[in-house]
């Protein structure tokens, strides 16, 4: 498939509302739909078109995050504006994810180029982990075994684990599995040499 066609990359639905959910199309934007699909609106006024992931904050509804092949950009109405955040070292932004056991936390992945790249240089993705608990204000590198260094793979997805327990989890695309602990601000290996991972679902017994 040719990386240049759109394709939907990310839907979230608002937290207070299950008819209105948003749509992140790479090579497209970001949509919103207020019907549960019956309409959709464009919100990409300020916003690049190549849209990797979009989140809702949980907390405030009117608040969007979303993944950018140009970094990470931020709404505060809802997807009317745009503004980019500052603070982050890599620039290519695949996964976002937002709560966890710190419901204030956002996590970014991001790497220093796009996917083309990731299998061509000596550093792979050169990707790295974000932390902000700041509502993407400022942000942190979270750290793989107390470092936070580079990774050469993609984290592709992150899931949240049992309600309470402060765990996550992330898929690469080299077929690793990690666990995240917040608690502990670390994270583990816990699967690899799967096929290429691109999602995941935790689910809890």
């Amino acid at each position: 498939m040719s990386p240049y066609r759109p394709r939907v990359r990310s839907i979230t639905f608002d937290p207070t509302d299950p008819e209105s959910f948003y749509v992140g199309v790479e090579v497209g934007g970001l949509f919103r739909s207020p019907d549960g699909g019956g309409s959709f609106e464009r919100l990409n006024h300020g916003l690049p078109a190549d849209v990797q992931c979009v989140a809702a904050d949980p907390s405030d509804r009117s608040r969007l995050y979303v993944a950018t092949g140009q970094g990470l950009y931020v709404s505060a109405d809802r997807g009317a504006s745009w503004s980019r955040a500052k603070g982050l070292s890599r620039h290519y932004a695949v996964t976002l994810f937002v709560g966890g056991y710190d419901a204030e936390s956002l996590y970014l992945a991001a790497a220093a180029g796009p996917p083309p790249q990731w299998s061509i240089g000596s550093l792979g993705a050169d990707a790295m982990l974000f932390r902000s608990s700041d509502r993407g204000s400022s942000f942190v590198p979270f750290g793989a075994n107390g470092e936070a260094g580079p990774s050469r793979a993609m984290l592709m997805r992150m899931a949240a684990g049992a309600e309470g327990d402060g765990l996550m989890y992330g898929a690469f695309n080299d077929g690793s599995v990690v666990q995240i602990n917040e608690r502990q601000g670390s994270m583990r290996t816990i699967a690899e040499k799967l096929p290429p991972a691109y999602d995941l679902i935790a689910l809890s017994e």
